[in-house]
């Protein structure tokens, strides 16, 4: 029988700290892009709507959701 080495993060070149369970703490409990960093992505998507719904004035546009 025998018996698997250690994973050793140095041995790809990677910070001896790294460890691939740092990545799925926070696994269906919350976004793990940091808030001001997704709040400006939100800001220049909802800026660049109205600019690009312009160009789609002559279309028909299909609402989508639920109907009551």
């Amino acid at each position: 029988m025998s018996v698997r080495e250690s994973f050793n993060p140095e041995s790809y070149e990677l910070d001896k700290s790294f460890r691939l369970t740092r990545f799925a703490e926070l696994k269906g409990t919350g976004c793990k892009v940091p808030q001001d960093v997704l709040q400006k992505l939100l800001e220049s998507l909802q800026d660049n709507h109205f600019q690009e719904d312009e160009q789609f004035l002559g279309a028909v546009m299909p609402r989508l959701g639920m109907i009551h």
